[in-house]
């Protein structure tokens, strides 16, 4: 059996992320940046999260990042509501919605509703669709390679949430979706079936 390779250290990584940058900049690197070290940069496929002192340390003294989209709503908001279909859906504690649309989804004969909500680290999307009733409504959970999917029909509509995360977090967000009219009353603040 083959030995593992071995680990490199965060700060060496962090050291590659760091030249990538600069070079992508067309800006020599600063000497001070030219070996490992404390200067923290984290990095998804979406988004960097830079310190001030690492933003003046990349771009210079004073400089201000424009924000190109929020990542996250206002934590105030208690639920969101789609005024034209009166839809509200009280996530799980720690979940934020991050996007919201209505789009064509192939397969579908009328817009979808897709609203996407993350905690920070994983995302799920919610779709709400008038349901053809001429055809059976999918329920319960389903696994989709490395995600969980769980679909329920509400008053006519299909109500399917996706994600890389936990079946019962899928199952929780997809049974938080109720009408408006509904979530009056108290009963509508619990998972319906």
């Amino acid at each position: 059996m083959a030995a593992a390779p071995p680990a490199i250290h965060r700060a060496v990584v962090e050291h590659l992320v760091r030249q990538e940058v600069y070079r992508r900049l067309g800006r020599p690197l600063p000497r001070i940046a030219r070996a490992p070290s404390p200067l923290v940069v984290n990095v998804s496929a979406r988004h960097c999260h830079l310190t001030p002192e690492a933003v003046e340390a990349l771009f210079g003294p004073g400089h201000q990042l424009t924000p190109f989209k929020w990542l996250y709503q206002d934590a105030q908001q208690p639920h969101a509501r789609n005024a034209q279909l009166d839809w509200v859906i009280r996530p799980p504690a720690g979940f934020r919605l991050t996007t919201w649309r209505v789009q064509a989804i192939a397969g579908s004969s009328a817009p979808v509703q897709h609203l996407v909500y993350s905690d920070g680290l994983a995302s799920v999307s919610v779709f709400i669709e008038p349901r053809n009733p001429n055809t059976k409504p999918i329920r319960g959970l389903a696994k989709v390679g490395a995600a969980f999917a769980y679909s329920r029909d509400l008053d006519g509509h299909q109500v399917t949430a996706v994600g890389e995360v936990p079946a019962a977090t899928v199952q929780a967000i997809a049974t938080g979706v109720t009408k408006e009219s509904d979530a009056a009353a108290p009963s509508a603040l619990r998972p319906q079936p």
